[in-house]
């Protein structure tokens, strides 16, 4: 199911139909139950509603089973699904040494946003205005991505400041960013 954003708030229905007794419907997460409070619909159906409040990084890919038992003669029935979760950037960092650069000269320069999900919108800036000369990359596991930004500065261009801004694709939130004077 989802995918949902860090913070939202999950709620699911298990229904079964059938069952003599009315079978016993829970929630289990990681081998533990999360919710056993189920109620009877009618003859015939049973629902358990399972909600999770303030979704996490914990959550991702997080195997949430629902299973009916009515009789320690028979064996339970189950389901289950996977939560699916977007996240903003936790951090961006433009990797350079900080030190003076020359006017008229060539520099390749990275920044690296950590712990987006899809991977973080990467844009450079200089004073208010964006830049181009771009390329992005992203790790293979997804949680990393870099932009690289070839940079010929001027003799205007001293005393400004070059921002590297991360945002996530698909979250609203305050972007964050990095400077450099």
């Amino acid at each position: 199911v989802g995918p949902y954003n860090e913070g939202d708030t999950l709620s699911l229905t298990c229904e079964v139909s059938g069952g003599k007794p009315a079978p016993r419907v829970t929630w289990w997460m990681k081998g533990e139950m999360i919710d056993d409070t189920y109620e009877s619909l009618g003859a015939h159906t049973v629902t358990n509603t399972l909600t999770l409040v303030g979704l996490s990084r914990a959550h991702l890919h997080a195997v949430l089973v629902c299973t009916a038992s009515n009789s320690n003669h028979t064996a339970a029935v189950h389901t289950s699904i996977t939560i699916e979760m977007n996240f903003k950037p936790l951090s961006v960092t433009i990797l350079a040494s900080r030190e003076a650069v020359s006017a008229g000269k060539e520099y390749e320069l990275a920044c690296q946003s950590v712990g987006a999900r899809p991977p973080a919108s990467l844009t450079w800036w200089l004073d208010g205005v964006q830049l181009a000369n771009t390329s992005i990359s992203t790790a293979s596991n997804g949680n990393v991505t870099l932009s690289k930004l070839l940079l010929v500065p001027s003799d205007a261009d001293g005393g400004k400041f070059l921002k590297c801004l991360a945002e996530s694709p698909v979250i609203d939130h305050q972007p964050l960013y990095d400077l450099w004077k």
